[in-house]
């Protein structure tokens, strides 16, 4: 038979002190929860005596021990009993359900003294002629009112099991009517409900089986008013991804700035066994916090995203490649620090004829606005669109930057200091290999000068990247270059006003190619890193991922830094400097996990070169993750990834995660593994 026991744990995980005997009666005691008194400190334990068929409860103190000699019935008959804390009265409520017939169920509740001792008789909740189980409640501190849930079958014919409850007050009197929680296709089950005092709401979430044909079982939610009405949301997804998911529990987080729920689950998505997943839910929107968000969802493909941070409004502008319309087309999307994309997708160029590529973004705090950049593929132009802060078009400037043919692999870094930006890209000059040319581009867009070769070396040049340095008023430009064998990566330093600063210099020469680098600034130590994709070892690892140092003055600073050699392919690394915590974050595409497709991962390192930590699983999940890029808000103390998403078939979607720059990854959140 099963008894109740109990264990106490320390605010650390550890164990404090044995296992509590609770009740070994004869026959099953099953425990259903465990609420805790702040003010009388001990807990409240209820569950269900088989035996003498009641539920019962029992008090226990702060280190487990039982306070008073045997458990006190609660309830005859009944089943599924939980428990909530009252703060007004220093008490509890517990609700149960209870079969007058089989298949005939009823919600009751019963109030109970700090003390164990029962506050009048037990009350009926909901006596609906059908069949009403599974009861689940909490206590709304401010208006001094409990909301009951529970699972009914009253439209079984129609609904199938439905979710429903009730709002009561301290007593058990009934107030208002009825709340209709969620009446969707087939069933809704066994809820969980938690009250945040922050934004005055409760959160009911449950398992939900409205498309267990396609997904299986979900999680669902739905926030409900302290007035009993439901939030204009409506029914929203926590969680709908493969296999089945059940047992939602909820937790809360009532802070002043950043108040959520955080509901747990058990998960089959990985189809061996189950696992304990969690997900953070804001309490104000319900907007599911620290997942990974799809930033476009059209039809066909979405591909190659950039984002750029805005410092003035605190929002993440993502730019991608799109062919929702047949051609690709340049479309942007604004996403909050909490990860909350706002706005509908934004059109920034589709003329319906030719295919719009590569787009790169910036954002200027000056003037308040982003310039878009992006490749005409047809035609071989470099163009431009310039944004509003609120993701409006302001005008487009096509055909301007390139000056020479075939140009394409367009790269950006905005100057603050002159308000202007350095635009780079390879051209094909003439009849032949692939130069590297930057723009000088003023801050509304339109372009300074003349197109200028920054390195027009008779082999090709490609994949440009760029990035300013506020110290010395000036840019490091960094490419791949094939003029020794298949693959190099050389620098070049340019001055804010176009001027070449020095030679072009080697940064990373080996057997095989080097290739695809990406460069970032560190501000603290006036130096960059340089970051590249490595084929030096490709019979045995694959491509690694491979960077070094360069000082301002374009020298070579230490040795180079392997960041990766993971079996298989690691490509198109990118790399950011956050000066907050002194490191880089680098994230790249990952295959090291072939047999599900390509993921992405990151390494943390130090300003002196040195790693931080190992290797990041950024993101993994079945079908192809790829393309990364990211950047970081200070003032929210978090970054955004995005990637392009291929776990919906043979066509990509943009996607996105917020995390923090310890770089733990939050959710989803596997808490055991079975």
């Amino acid at each position: 038979d099963y008894d109740v026991y109990a264990q106490v744990v320390g605010s650390t995980g550890t164990l404090s002190g044995t296992n509590t005997t609770v009740n070994t009666d004869g026959n099953d005691q099953k425990p259903w929860d465990l609420v805790y008194d702040p003010n009388a400190n001990h807990y409240l334990v209820v569950w269900v005596d088989a035996g003498d068929d009641r539920v019962e409860g029992q008090l226990l103190s702060p280190s487990g021990g039982l306070i008073g000699t045997n458990a006190f019935p609660i309830a005859a008959g009944g089943d599924g009993p939980r428990a909530a804390y009252n703060s007004n009265r220093n008490s509890y409520m517990v609700v149960y359900y209870y079969e007058e017939a089989a298949g005939n169920g009823d919600i009751y509740g019963q109030a109970i003294a700090a003390d164990g001792s029962l506050s009048g008789s037990a009350f009926s909740i909901c006596n609906d002629a059908a069949n009403q189980t599974y009861p689940n409640l909490e206590f709304n501190s401010g208006t001094h009112e409990y909301l009951v849930v529970w699972q009914d079958k009253r439209n079984d014919a129609t609904t199938g099991t439905d979710l429903y409850a009730r709002r009561i007050d301290e007593d058990g009197n009934a107030q208002g009517s009825e709340i209709v929680v969620s009446n969707a296709d087939d069933a809704q089950n066994r809820p969980d409900v938690a009250y945040n005092s922050r934004v005055n709401q409760w959160l009911v979430a449950w398992e939900d089986y409205r498309d267990r044909n396609t997904s299986g079982v979900d999680v669902y939610g739905q926030r409900v008013l302290s007035t009993g009405s439901l939030a204009g949301q409506g029914n929203f997804v926590i969680y709908d991804g493969p296999n089945n998911q059940g047992s939602v529990a909820l937790a809360v987080r009532p802070t002043q700035t950043g108040a959520e729920y955080l509901a747990v689950w058990e998960d089959q998505r990985s189809g061996d066994g189950l696992e304990v997943v969690g997900q953070r839910i804001g309490a104000l929107t319900g907007a599911l916090d620290w997942h990974d968000f799809n930033v476009s969802a059209p039809l066909e493909s979405q591909e190659h995203p950039r984002v750029t941070y805005n410092s003035t409004d605190q929002q993440f502008l993502v730019v991608w490649q799109d062919e929702r319309g047949g051609n690709a087309a340049i479309y942007a999307q604004i996403v909050l620090t909490s990860g909350i994309p706002i706005t509908d997708n934004i059109v920034v160029q589709d003329n319906g004829i030719q295919d719009m590529v590569n787009p790169v973004a910036a954002y200027n705090p000056t003037d308040k606005n982003y310039l878009v950049v992006w490749e005409n593929q047809d035609y071989g132009n470099i163009e431009a669109g310039l944004l509003n802060a609120d993701g409006t078009l302001d005008y487009l400037i096509a055909n301007q930057y390139n000056g020479v043919p075939t140009s394409t692999q367009p790269a950006i870094a905005y100057n603050t200091t002159i308000n202007q930006y350095l635009v780079v890209f390879a051209s094909q000059a003439g009849v032949g290999n692939y130069d590297i040319y930057g723009r000088l581009v003023y801050s509304d867009g339109l372009p300074s000068g003349t197109a200028f070769p920054i390195s027009d070396n008779a082999a090709d040049q490609s994949l440009p990247q760029v990035d300013y340095n506020a110290t010395d008023d000036e840019y490091l430009v960094v490419w791949s270059d094939e003029r020794a064998d298949e693959g190099d990566i050389y620098g070049r330093r340019v001055d804010a006003d176009g001027t070449l600063l020095g030679s072009e210099f080697l940064i990373a020469h080996d057997t095989d190619a080097q290739d695809a680098p990406s460069v970032a600034w560190n501000e603290d130590d006036d130096e960059y890193l340089v970051v590249w994709h490595d084929y030096r070892d490709s019979g045995t690892t694959g491509a690694d991922i491979y960077g070094r140092r360069v000082g301002a003055d374009g020298s070579l600073l230490g040795s180079e830094i392997t960041l990766c050699t993971a079996s298989e392919y690691q490509q198109y690394p990118r790399a950011r400097y956050i000066p907050a915590y002194g490191r880089y974050f680098v994230i790249w595409q990952d295959n090291r996990n072939a047999d599900t497709g390509w993921d992405i991962y990151g390494q943390n390192v130090n300003g002196d070169g040195s790693l931080y930590g190992g290797n990041v699983p950024r993101f993994v999940f079945s079908g192809d993750q790829r393309w990364p890029d990211g950047d970081f808000s200070p003032e929210a103390n978090r970054g955004l990834t995005v990637w392009q998403d291929g776990r919906n078939g043979t066509t990509y979607e943009v996607y996105g995660r917020i995390k923090e720059p310890r770089f733990p990854i939050y959710l989803p959140l596997v808490l055991r593994n079975y």
